[in-house]
């Protein structure tokens, strides 16, 4: 009897040595795959990670971190699907964890099911409401959205957790620019902007006080729309005794020559002896603590070449219509400002209505896809004389330009030409929100799209307005 119970002992105690050994064996071989499938997902090697969480869930079918870096890996492959059900496994197992929220979150918001996404990062905030990701995330989503009010409050929580970062001081200015509130916005905004002082020796300017009799240069920054917009802030350097000097490449020369702003104009890096201070573009709202009321209203503070002026009215003189020109892509600004060419075919087909091309090089191919009459003034245009001196010359000659959001549009209203711009939905923050109108340029009249990647609403609108207009 005691042989047999002994026997017994002995063969329980292997069993359990046997189990726990076996058991270590398997978290072991668990926490190495784990450990290589982050250090994959660290590379990028999202096809080693995902198998490697795979062999984990083959050991454990609840080890849920193993699903949510399967689910990014399969994110980031493109198998959406996949990595749906790998998050909605993961959550099974733990319903309160804060990254699968928000990595389903991502997901949703990649696949614009926006409402979703939403939803989820709030879930993983009710869960841990100090998570700054899924804080930036909401506001951007809501921003996209055309929620600037509800993003401002994401925004300024997240900036409380990271007071110092550039990146939410940025979001939280172009929020407080989207509302209209330019004071609070200015400073936060620029946190993103380069600083250029490659090469300059002389002081940045800081104070108004140092501008009477000073001369202040502009380095060369940002791109033509951008330039155009906010050189009316260089009235004020004029206003406080200073002379404006600006750092411009020479094919720019020619257009800003034309603007009052703009006292002299140079091609080369500057010499010291040049300037006594310089300021950047986007820091002169800043110093002078541009308010909206503040805005120079003075129109137009852009001239025409006079020369190109009287040629190119020889050429449309000819043309009795209705003369509108239209640009209907923008350069490197994405897809989201852009307007298929074809969509401005109710636009011709209003009686006495002539539609030209103001658009250029990229995607003018679109010309030999459409079945209505488009001037095009080849590629030739503004090549000999400057960049937009050519179409500044012809602006002076259309009725009307309609144009999506790029320098065309900047150009028209500096020159004093009626303009008509076609926003998409969440526009660009100088457009601020609802408004039919633009503080930056009084010829200015403004279409808003009411829908992500929808236009035919805003062309309905147009063309029903530019049909009275003709009348």
């Amino acid at each position: 009897m005691r042989r047999h119970s002994f026997c017994r002992i002995t063969l329980i105690f292997f069993f359990l040595i046997h189990n726990l050994l076996f058991s270590n064996n398997e978290l072991n071989q668990q926490n190495w795959y784990l450990r290589k499938a982050t250090l994959y997902k660290a590379q990028g090697n999202f096809e080693k990670a995902l198998f490697c969480c795979k062999k984990i869930l083959e050991l454990n079918s609840r080890n849920w971190v193993a699903c949510l870096i399967a689910g990014y890996a399969s994110y980031k492959m493109g198998k959406y699907q996949d990595a749906v059900n790998f998050y909605k496994e993961g959550l099974k197992i733990n319903e309160q964890s804060e990254n699968l929220w928000f990595g389903i979150g991502v997901l949703l918001d990649h696949l614009c099911l926006f409402e979703d996404a939403l939803r989820c990062y709030k879930r993983a905030l009710s869960f841990r409401q100090d998570y700054t990701p899924a804080l930036w995330n909401t506001m951007l989503l809501l921003k996209k959205n055309d929620k600037p009010q509800e993003a401002l409050y994401f925004c300024k929580k997240a900036l409380q957790l990271d007071p110092e970062n550039e990146g939410i001081k940025n979001a939280l200015g172009y929020i407080y620019l989207t509302l209209g509130q330019v004071e609070k916005g200015w400073l936060g905004w620029s946190y993103e902007r380069k600083d250029f002082k490659g090469g300059l020796d002389n002081p940045q300017l800081i104070s108004i006080d140092d501008i009477d009799g000073k001369t202040i240069l502009i380095p060369d920054c940002w791109g033509l729309g951008d330039r155009i917009q906010f050189i009316k802030f260089a009235k004020f350097i004029q206003d406080n005794g200073g002379k404006v000097l600006v750092h411009l490449p020479k094919r720019l020369v020619p257009i800003f020559s034309r603007c009052k702003y703009v006292d002299q104009i140079i091609t080369d890096l500057p010499k010291s002896t040049d300037y006594d201070f310089y300021i950047n573009l986007w820091e002169l709202p800043i110093l002078f603590d541009v308010s909206m009321d503040d805005v120079p209203q003075e129109n137009p503070y852009f001239q025409a070449d006079p020369r190109l002026v009287y040629a190119w009215g020889e050429t449309l003189r000819v043309d009795k219509h209705f003369k509108i020109g239209i640009c209907w892509s923008g350069s490197g600004l994405g897809n989201k400002r852009d307007i298929p060419l074809k969509m401005f075919c109710p636009l011709s087909n209003i009686p006495g209505v002539s539609l030209y091309s103001l658009q250029k090089v990229r995607d003018c191919d679109q010309l030999k896809n459409i079945n209505f009459n488009v001037h095009d003034f080849g590629d030739e245009l503004d090549e000999q004389n400057g960049a937009f001196s050519d179409t500044a010359a012809i602006m002076k000659h259309l009725d009307l330009v309609i144009t999506v959001d790029t320098s065309v549009a900047h150009l028209a209203g500096a020159l004093g030409v009626p303009v008509w711009v076609m926003l998409p939905f969440d526009p660009d923050w100088r457009w601020f929100t609802d408004r039919s109108d633009s503080p930056w340029y009084p010829t200015m009249k403004l279409f808003r799209a009411r829908r992500p990647h929808e236009w035919d609403d805003v062309m309905k609108e147009v063309a029903k307005e530019l049909k009275g207009l003709v009348k």
